[in-house]
């Protein structure tokens, strides 16, 4: 009697998962924060533009509140004439301008609390709608959000695209929530190397981004004289700080490189674990029932891994 043989379906949504499993893995913050970065301010940290926004984010005085960064002033420009809060070493522009690793901490910070206003305003509710042709996620919502704030992103949401709020510059709201959507996003903030040198998807070469001396950016408002970037920490630094003095990287940068090691070893497991199962299936050990239950076991616990690595 013939043994019954797995499907061809079967094998092909176990291959369709793996594949999801390993890209998953290999997918980071840090791609969101390069294309975010690179689309506004082509990854120059020093860029001012004619409204004032400022930084790799162009990151306004609302901004910069929210993120626990400044004290406004009470006006509706950004002037930069109220009070910096000295969070992470911030006390000026010219601060923030020179310190590109505390700008992804404040976007990061920043995208913590619109993340907060976006679930208080229902929002969420429109996660995977289809709105003018595209997905509404996650990463949409927040990098329209960041284009023209919460209202204009109701706006948009409420009227079912209708109303494609635009930015100063003419942006419209419908291009970010595109150009942006589907990114994993969330998590501590990565370090100004591991941004810089994302793959993201905007096209721009690993690890040719550059950190602009103010002054020399074309197109952007210099607020400051040129100055030097921030000295090495000292010796009573923040253990991030100690430690990245120490060995020359950034603890998020270890991080991530363990993130994907063990998301690798996961899946070289699954396919030695999908080997081993094929073998003893054929050799006639193994019952097609138990072989696909296996399987199926091994999936679940290799997505269960990754998720608890992230």
């Amino acid at each position: 009697m013939q043994r019954p043989s797995p499907s061809r379906p079967f094998f092909g949504l176990l291959l369709y998962f793996s594949l999801i499993a390993l890209v998953w893995a290999g997918v980071t913050y840090a791609d969101f924060l390069h294309d975010l970065a690179y689309r506004e301010s082509s990854l120059n940290a020093t860029k001012v533009n004619k409204f004032g926004y400022a930084g790799l984010f162009q990151m306004g005085e609302a901004a910069m509140v929210d993120a626990g960064y400044y004290k406004s002033d009470g006006t509706a420009v950004n002037d930069w004439r109220g009070k910096f809060t000295g969070k992470n070493g911030i006390n000026s522009l010219a601060d923030f301008t020179n310190n590109p690793d505390a700008q992804v901490k404040a976007i990061a910070d920043y995208q913590a609390v619109q993340w907060k206003v976006i679930q208080n305003l229902g929002l969420t509710k429109y996660l995977g709608q289809t709105i003018n042709g595209v997905e509404i996620t996650q990463s949409g919502l927040l990098a329209g959000a960041h284009l023209v704030g919460y209202g204009g992103l109701q706006k948009y949401l409420t009227s079912n695209g209708m109303n494609d709020v635009k930015d100063g510059n003419g942006t419209p709201i419908s291009q970010y929530i595109q150009k942006f959507g589907g990114y994993r996003v969330g998590g501590p903030a990565p370090s100004y190397a591991a941004v810089a040198g994302a793959a993201g998807g905007s096209g721009m070469p690993v690890g040719s981004a550059t950190v602009t001396t103010p002054g020399t950016s074309s197109g952007s408002v210099s607020t400051a004289p040129t100055y030097s970037l921030p000295a090495a920490p000292s010796m009573d630094a923040l253990p991030s700080e100690a430690f990245y003095n120490n060995t020359g990287y950034q603890m998020g940068d270890v991080s991530d490189l363990i993130t994907k090691i063990l998301a690798a070893s996961l899946f070289l497991w699954l396919v030695w674990m999908m080997l081993g199962t094929w073998k003893s299936f054929n050799d006639g050990r193994l019952a097609l029932a138990q072989f696909k239950t296996d399987i199926i076991r091994a999936l679940i616990i290799l997505m269960l891994g990754i998720a608890l690595i992230q």
